[in-house]
């Protein structure tokens, strides 16, 4: 369903603000008669109950991150902001919305603790910010997941010439021997040219190609 998802989604920015949970399934569960402790949900029912009656100040509070934790931000979104300086997969926009999301993932940590026993929501501790950029890494590396799906069939939207020649191309080719390719099947020089600078061929090096999708 995804490709179909995606449709008219991309270039608006709307799916970088999605937070996609794309679990590799290599076993289904099996059936047991084990019945769940009920002081499970019991404590479960506890902690959300504590969370709803946190005090609210009549005054705004601003909640910091105490010193080690912004040590760790500041590490994690310094090496974010490297990995989008060379990103190569379309990922920078959705590595920026995460910077964001792991503010908010570190203060529902905070609350979560909380709602287990801890005093008050004073500040965000270094295990809350590793815990919310662990949160970050996870839904990244589903979104890169989940991407990968949302061209699925890369002939979806090429026409009847271009489906030929991009099964007739090796996953690896220099333009000279793509374009050989392309020419005997019809293509035009220009057009060739063209269409391998789009998402469906990666660059590699000068005048060399690689096909997206195999």
């Amino acid at each position: 369903m995804l490709p179909e998802f995606a449709k008219g989604k991309k270039e608006s920015g709307f799916l970088d603000r999605w937070l996609f949970s794309y679990p590799e399934i290599k076993h289904y569960p099996r059936l047991n008669m084990e019945e769940l402790d009920p002081a499970v949900p019991r404590r479960w029912s506890e902690i959300i109950e504590r969370i709803y009656t946190l005090p609210i100040d009549e005054q705004r509070r601003v909640i910091r991150l105490t010193d080690d934790a912004a040590r760790i931000y500041l590490d994690w979104y310094n090496s974010l902001a490297d990995l989008k300086d060379h990103d190569r997969y379309g990922m920078a926009e959705a590595a920026t919305k995460m910077e964001r999301y792991c503010m908010r993932f570190s203060i529902i940590l905070e609350a979560l603790k909380y709602g287990c026993g801890q005093d008050e929501i004073k500040e965000v501790s270094a295990d809350s910010i590793r815990g919310a950029i662990d949160l970050c890494t996870y839904y990244l590396s589903c979104t890169f997941k989940a991407r990968h799906q949302f061209r699925r069939d890369p002939t979806d939207s090429m026409n009847t010439l271009q489906k030929s020649v991009y099964s007739e191309l090796p996953i690896q080719f220099t333009t000279a021997e793509g374009l050989m390719i392309a020419l005997e099947m019809g293509m035009k020089e220009r057009t060739f040219k063209d269409w391998i600078k789009t998402d469906f061929f990666k660059h590699l090096s000068h005048g060399l190609y690689e096909k997206t999708y195999r």
